[in-house]
């Protein structure tokens, strides 16, 4: 049990005290959501913090620990989305790095054969891959489906998306080389 007016009033040793007696519940969600355990220690470092912040909102109604839990949950699905945002955002930059290295760039609208032309050798290109490699670059270059998304779709991890899309990437680059064919802007390291 704890004292709310102490707690409230944002008592510092009190505060120690709480933190000592029921940062277990903390820890126990920051471990859940921490990639590691620095993380970890940050997530729970930032959720304490948001307990001082809030400790006003607190009304000694319900359990203490599961207040504390909420915050916490709050906080590391906070920094959970965050990431997650990062990393889509990063990939969407990839994307567009992919798209310049095989040469994807948009082409004037009336230079239908163009991309008529461009179609049929990049559909020649794709057939060279393996079934993975295809749909990989497919779902995530082509429609540009997020790593999640491309991995949720396949049943794999985002990593392994990102190494196929990448090994299929140098293959496609292989074949189009190959072929004799280059994407317009292509031009292949030596």
């Amino acid at each position: 049990m704890i004292d709310v007016r102490r707690f409230r009033r944002g008592d510092p040793e009190y505060f120690e005290e709480v933190l000592r007696s029921h940062g277990h519940t903390v820890l126990a969600v920051a471990e859940a959501f921490g990639k590691d355990s620095d993380h970890a220690e940050d997530l729970f470092q930032e959720t304490w913090s948001h307990v001082f912040e809030k400790r006003r909102s607190y009304r000694g109604t319900g359990s203490f620990d599961g207040w504390l839990h909420r915050i916490a949950t709050r906080v590391c699905i906070g920094d959970y989305r965050d990431r997650k945002d990062r990393l889509e955002a990063m990939d969407r930059m990839r994307i567009e790095n992919h798209r310049e290295v095989l040469g994807v760039v948009p082409m004037d609208p009336l230079s239908a054969a163009a991309r008529t032309d461009l179609h049929g050798r990049l559909h020649r290109a794709l057939g060279g891959l393996s079934r993975r490699e295809h749909e990989a670059i497919t779902l995530r270059i082509f429609e540009g489906m997020s790593t999640g998304e491309v991995a949720d779709r396949m049943r794999i991890t985002q990593a392994t998306v990102r190494s196929i899309v990448r090994h299929g990437i140098a293959r496609l680059r292989n074949i189009m080389e190959d072929m004799g064919d280059e994407l317009p802007g292509y031009r292949p390291s030596h």
